[in-house]
């Protein structure tokens, strides 16, 4: 495998002294599987599944130019990966930056008599099941005068899994002639729908947010903080690929503008 960044908890290891070689990190996280034996027949019902966790391993060399160098760079990496902490691994992947989080499960360091100003080193790491990118994918669209119309946007999530991503509508000019009372957000690809209702954005700054990954609703007005607003229905799922997503407004009338911000991390199994 050729060269690639790598750091620990922030720790550059492949640099002039940490020489990493060997990073592997593309196998599938191990996955917990329900079954049940299917009565009186061949087969199994599968009632669950879920990923469990992601392995992690990493391995090269520390090369110094003294023995005393040698002792703070091996400090320094068992530091890093130290604690009870779990601590983020960033891995670049094509040009981006793949972020895992993790623990360390063990450190080897397989010295011989003759390693005096260099070592091997290998790491293995147990990490959360999913790694994402650390720059945010966001799409923005501005709706205006959709009153009762629905508004219609596609939405292309890229990775290999499903992302949750944070979705906000905000009035960012004009007042509307009569609130905005109600939002529906549907999936048409998905089949999702998730409807918030009793509402009163009426004012420049005034917004919606539904976060899919935290599964929260929040709605401010007139510049003041996020409070928690009932909704029907279900948090949208997407699918990797092309999503079609209809958004319609009840209330607003005319001369209003809203900016709809749909932003998420693009994550990977």
């Amino acid at each position: 495998m050729a060269a690639k960044s790598i750091t620990i908890n922030s720790l550059s290891v492949q640099d002039s002294n940490f020489i990493t070689d060997t990073i592997i990190y593309r196998n599938n996280p191990s996955k917990t599987l329900n079954t049940f034996q299917k009565n009186r027949n061949d087969g199994f019902v599968l009632q669950s599944q879920y990923y469990t966790e992601k392995n992690i391993s990493v391995s090269g060399n520390i090369n110094c130019s003294t023995e005393a160098d040698l002792k703070t760079k091996i400090d320094t990496l068992k530091e890093a990966v130290s604690g009870d902490d779990e601590f983020n691994v960033d891995i670049d992947d094509a040009g981006n930056t793949m972020r895992f989080t993790c623990v360390l499960e063990s450190l080897s360091i397989p010295e011989k008599h003759y390693h005096i100003t260099n070592v091997p080193f290998s790491l293995s790491l147990k990490c959360q099941p999913f790694g994402k990118m650390t720059t945010a994918v966001t799409s923005t669209n501005s709706i205006t005068n959709a009153s009762s119309i629905p508004y219609s946007v596609s939405i292309n999530p890229t990775g290999s899994l499903s992302p949750k991503p944070n979705i906000k509508w905000e009035i960012i000019t004009g007042i509307p002639t009569t609130p905005i009372t109600q939002v529906i957000l549907n999936n048409i690809t998905t089949g999702d729908i998730i409807t918030v209702p009793s509402l009163a954005l009426d004012a420049v700054g005034d917004y919606l947010k539904i976060d899919c990954d935290a599964m929260t609703v929040f709605v401010s007005h007139d510049g003041g903080e996020e409070v928690a607003i009932d909704y029907s229905g279900v948090f949208p799922s997407f699918l990797i690929g092309n999503n079609i997503l209809n958004i319609t407004l009840t209330g607003g009338g005319a001369s209003f503008s809203i900016l709809q911000t749909i932003s998420y991390y693009p994550e990977y199994l």
